[in-house]
């Protein structure tokens, strides 16, 4: 039973020291304006500069609960703990969202009327895309559970910042705290070898920030290695025999490596 005053959509979302006060701003007031009414479940992992906590204090809002951690727990563990919320408190969906992107005000209402007609237990949606304050690209394309059974092979396919899905679904899997990056890939592929459904819909619902920044954290080494060190337990989960699909892995790494300026016209380019 959902407790007195409480919305049927949770939203999880976290917010850390790296993360830009202005995107995280627009990125609450998206939820805060969403045309199908939510609570929000804001983790601050770790200590934050005062920028930061000022744009909290500009949402004393009662759909509002914040969790301050003392030290950076880190991603899946933040996750975690907000679907144990979210459980503990009965809601009926969960959603994510991205202190640094942004929800269009029909996303939830859109992903909720989707998700009571559909034998899906976990969705995604098509993103704009931005690149220095400017929309370079959206995608363009659906996905039932059988194409997303495919391309999870090769590559996440799913915004995380789009993620909508039913509280029961993390029933039988949640986040494996051991990746520490790529946790949304092991995660899907985890779900997906459980039975579960997950299908990407065709709206524009999230627009995603993208910057040189974000492109040069992308190309760190440790993270391009970690990614096919992920990749190759998607393959072990979903009990692939052909291994030839590490061969996109590869692709990744010489993307990856080129000069920014390349990569850039890539993601402009890139549907």
């Amino acid at each position: 039973m959902l407790h007195k005053n409480q919305n049927e959509i949770c939203v999880l979302m976290s917010v850390y020291h790296k993360d830009n006060p202005n995107n995280f701003y627009i990125a609450l007031q998206s939820l805060i304006n969403q045309e199908e009414p939510c609570d929000i479940y804001l983790q601050v992992d770790g200590p934050v500069e005062k920028n930061i906590k000022d744009v909290i204090g500009k949402f004393e809002l009662k759909n509002l609960k914040v969790k301050f951690h003392d030290k950076n727990i880190g991603l899946p563990a933040i996750l975690n703990l907000g679907i144990k919320y979210a459980k503990d408190n009965s809601y009926k969906y969960i959603a994510r969202m991205d202190a640094d992107d942004f929800s269009f005000k029909n996303r939830l209402s859109t992903q909720k009327n989707y998700l009571e007609r559909s034998q899906a237990d976990l969705i995604g949606s098509n993103a704009e895309f931005v690149f220095k304050n400017q929309t370079v690209r959206s995608s363009n394309f659906f996905m039932d559970n059988s194409l997303v059974s495919q391309i999870i092979l090769k590559r996440n396919p799913i915004y995380h910042s789009s993620v909508f899905a039913k509280i029961e679904t993390f029933d039988s899997a949640i986040y494996n705290e051991k990746f520490v990056k790529a946790q949304d890939w092991i995660l899907w592929a985890t779900l997906i070898s459980s039975g579960k459904k997950i299908e990407i819909i065709e709206p524009v619902l999230i627009r995603y920030n993208i910057d040189e920044e974000y492109i040069k954290k992308r190309s760190r080494v440790s993270l391009i290695l970690y990614g096919v060190y992920a990749h190759w337990n998607v393959l072990k989960i979903l009990r692939s025999p052909n291994k030839f699909y590490m061969i996109y892995s590869l692709i990744n790494i010489i993307v990856k490596t080129l000069p920014v300026r390349f990569q850039e016209s890539i993601y402009k380019l890139k549907t």
